[in-house]
């Protein structure tokens, strides 16, 4: 009993070792450096040119943000060496945005500010961009990046989103439950009617909170031409958005008309991800329809995050183009 105790604690610290030490690593370059770099450059290469802004840190941001400083040096380290980050989202949204007239963009738990900071430098100014964080530290440094890249159109609101009023404590990209708090939530249909707010196109990615999130936001689903949601592993969503669960979700989605789709390759390991330019061009997309019947099959027992794109039109091989197969046949 000891002896199979001793292994199984052996196996767990061989698969969380090489992570622990990837963090550390992060950690000890930064504070070698003396402190973070305040900004990053980020320039994403499209087909029409060169898509550039600047994406600021908190300004308090240190180690005692985990995930955040991980992050953080994500950014850096592509922005260095011209790559991009979840490049299959990210190559989804530009596709979209440039072929709707007048998109209007929502970025859901909007962390640091790079998808909404991005669409607004693609837009270039013909838009509005909205972006929520629930974190007032990630909110500010996003309302820097927007002042500083002289993004007028890109509009900030800081709020803990639900499915109700409750009150919450906020951590980080958490966002939890806590009766003593003076901190409340507010739904997404609430705060896209105070602030007269009509998006077309939605990303989210809420660490777990996207059951909660989606069920409060049923009254301004018909006006949503596409969301792009990132489906977070089981247990956090039965952490973050407790009793609901993944297919309660995915319903409310398609009772609003949404045609729902599982796209491959999001998020991968870099040396895995698709080809951003092939992505771009609409010649690398792996994607399968998730009606009922498929959701078991494609989801089941998934231990990442996924991509779940979410269409008013059924015409995503006219956004993505063909599907191509990931199997070796």
């Amino acid at each position: 009993m000891r002896s199979d105790f001793s292994h199984w604690v052996v196996r767990s610290l061989i698969r969380v070792a090489p992570k622990l030490a990837a963090y550390g690593a992060v950690v000890l370059n930064h504070e070698l450096a003396g402190e973070l770099p305040r900004a990053a450059e980020i320039a994403v290469s499209i087909t029409t040119g060169y898509v550039r802004f600047t994406l600021l840190r908190p300004d308090h941001f240190d180690s005692s943000s985990s995930g955040g400083l991980w992050l953080w040096d994500q950014h850096l380290n592509f922005s260095k060496r011209g790559k991009v980050y979840e490049p299959v989202m990210l190559a989804c949204l530009t596709r979209l945005l440039q072929r709707k007239a007048t998109p209007k963009f929502l970025d859901v738990g909007a962390f640091m500010g790079l998808y909404a900071c991005y669409a607004s430098a693609l837009l270039g100014g013909r838009q509005e961009v909205y972006a929520v964080e629930s974190n007032p530290l990630y909110a500010n440094a996003i309302r820097e990046s927007a002042r500083v890249n002289g993004f007028s159109q890109l509009k900030v609101f800081q709020a803990a989103l639900s499915d109700r009023v409750e009150p919450v404590s906020i951590q980080d990209v958490t966002v939890r439950h806590d009766a003593t708090s003076r901190e409340a939530t507010i739904t997404l249909d609430a705060l896209c009617d105070r602030e007269h707010l009509r998006p077309t196109v939605v990303k989210m990615d809420v660490h777990g909170a996207e059951g909660k999130i989606v069920l409060g936001m049923r009254e301004m689903l018909p006006q949503v031409e596409c969301l792009l949601l990132e489906m977070h592993r089981l247990a956090w969503m039965q952490e973050f958005s407790p009793g609901i669960t993944r297919t309660a979700m995915l319903d409310v989605l398609e009772d609003a008309g949404l045609t729902l789709y599982y796209v491959a390759g999001h998020p991968a390991k870099e040396e895995f991800a698709p080809n951003f330019q092939e992505l771009l061009a609409g010649s690398s997309y792996s994607y399968r329809r998730l009606d009922s019947r498929a959701r078991d099959l494609l989801l089941f027992d998934r231990r990442e995050d996924e991509f779940v794109l979410a269409l008013r039109h059924d015409d995503i091989e006219s956004l993505l183009g063909p599907s191509v197969s990931l199997s070796n046949e």
